[in-house]
């Protein structure tokens, strides 16, 4: 069960704590925490000052929302031909739609260098587009799980759907092959991704009516106090 990621560009997450809108991810008795860490070549023997802290509420908290974190969606098995763009596109769910209404808290797009752009959104029943995120000049440098200042919902048998354009041409200056060369996807920086992350929770009525920054900002507030004192 997925916490949080950490990429070039992205901050340390905050979830609200205060009401109307507490929420918060449940790690069970016994939970091993796995911390995963990518390293470049040349970093052996140098030391890494990364830390990892966790927020828990009091013993016997109420109210508590659970967050859900997944790549809900993948493609795993597309090819990008040298020397062209070359689109590539995820759903989910396969086939159908949602099994229930879904409060969209963030949207975290993840491709390697040969990225070019990405656009995230849901398609309703009714045919409506919810528009998630849209990246025109996809940047490997700057990623983040991006939180929605008001929480977007999914409806029951709405689809989630990614568009991707990957760029494998000498023109691309992040290209990592010269001459390019064929590209499929994997783990490797030099290999590719097309994912998208989301952190979600079951829908009440009016939760797109509440202004996420506020309740953010005075859920900092709260934690400066706490530690204060």
């Amino acid at each position: 069960s997925l916490i949080m990621g950490y990429t070039p560009g992205s901050s340390p997450l905050t979830l609200p704590t205060v009401s109307p809108m507490k929420l918060g991810m449940t790690m069970p008795a016994n939970s091993q925490v796995y911390f995963a860490m990518h390293y470049p070549a040349g970093s052996y023997g140098t030391f890494d000052s990364t830390k990892v802290i966790f927020h828990f509420y009091p013993q016997g908290e109420t109210g508590v929302r659970e967050v859900t974190t997944a790549p809900i969606l993948q493609n795993w098995s597309f090819s990008l031909p040298p020397n062209q763009e070359t689109s590539v596109y995820a759903q989910y769910p396969a086939t159908g739609g949602l099994p229930a209404n879904i409060s969209v808290l963030s949207s975290f797009p993840h491709m390697h260098l040969l990225g070019k752009s990405m656009r995230v959104y849901g398609i309703k029943p009714n045919l409506d587009t919810v528009k998630f995120i849209n990246l025109p000049d996809w940047d490997f440098e700057w990623q983040d799980f991006y939180f929605f200042k008001n929480i977007q919902k999914a409806d029951i048998g709405s689809t989630i759907k990614v568009d991707a354009v990957y760029d494998n041409t000498s023109a691309n200056p992040h290209n990592p092959n010269s001459p390019p060369i064929t590209v499929t996807a994997g783990l490797n920086t030099t290999d590719e991704m097309c994912l998208v992350y989301f952190h979600y929770m079951l829908y009440l009525p009016g939760d797109e009516n509440y202004n996420m920054e506020d309740l953010l900002n005075q859920s900092a507030a709260l934690v400066e106090i706490e530690d204060e004192s």
